[in-house]
């Protein structure tokens, strides 16, 4: 059943029309996705008492809440222009961009020494050149890594938090494919002096 809901927070008022059978964790997350505040930092009031973690698995029928239900939400907006933490982050994300730029630009070169672009006389300088970008790729993004690792965050934080967890994921990943990349030209610059 379909269940039509106010929703407040501070001079925020929202109608909302949701299904009864939706988790109180559900509706957390929608609002943390309208209205920026951090699942985490919410705190949700509902016929003057605040449901609390006990009732995250609960539907909201189970909940008590009802047709025309007013709830009222506590809890501070995600401001990432405020938040520190957050803009070290997105810095961290941007030198992660660099670096991948950079490494892109080893493979192609390799690629189109593989296509036979480059003469083979100039190959011999060409391979512990490559090499030696392939190997501060490495250390940049283990830089990174550390970089990241440092950071602690508040409670309300949790958006910063979440952002440094992808963006780890995404310097381990492309860690991987650089590896294989530094492996591919110790390959052909063996081959090349073989």
């Amino acid at each position: 059943m379909r269940l039509d809901l106010h929703l407040k927070h501070g001079p925020t008022k929202l109608a909302w029309s949701i299904d009864d059978q939706v988790t109180i964790s559900e509706l957390m997350s929608q609002i943390e996705s309208e209205l920026s505040i951090p699942k985490t930092g919410q705190k949700l009031i509902l016929n003057g008492q605040a449901l609390t973690s006990l009732d995250h698995g609960s539907t909201l029928q189970q909940a008590g809440v009802r047709n025309l239900s007013k709830i009222m939400v506590l809890g501070r907006r995600f401001d990432p222009e405020g938040d520190q933490m957050y803009q070290n982050i997105l810095q961290a994300e941007k030198k992660v961009q660099i670096t991948a730029e950079k490494l892109q630009q080893v493979a192609d070169e390799v690629r189109d020494i593989e296509r036979g672009f480059l003469s083979p006389e100039h190959h011999q300088k060409a391979w512990p050149s490559l090499l030696k970008r392939c190997r501060n790729g490495s250390e940049e993004f283990m830089r990174l890594l550390e970089t990241l690792d440092t950071f602690r965050f508040e409670e309300h934080q949790q958006m910063a938090k979440s952002k440094r967890k992808s963006l780890v994921d995404i310097i381990n990943k492309k860690l991987d494919a650089n590896d294989e990349l530094q492996r591919k030209v110790e390959r052909l610059q063996a081959i090349a002096h073989g």
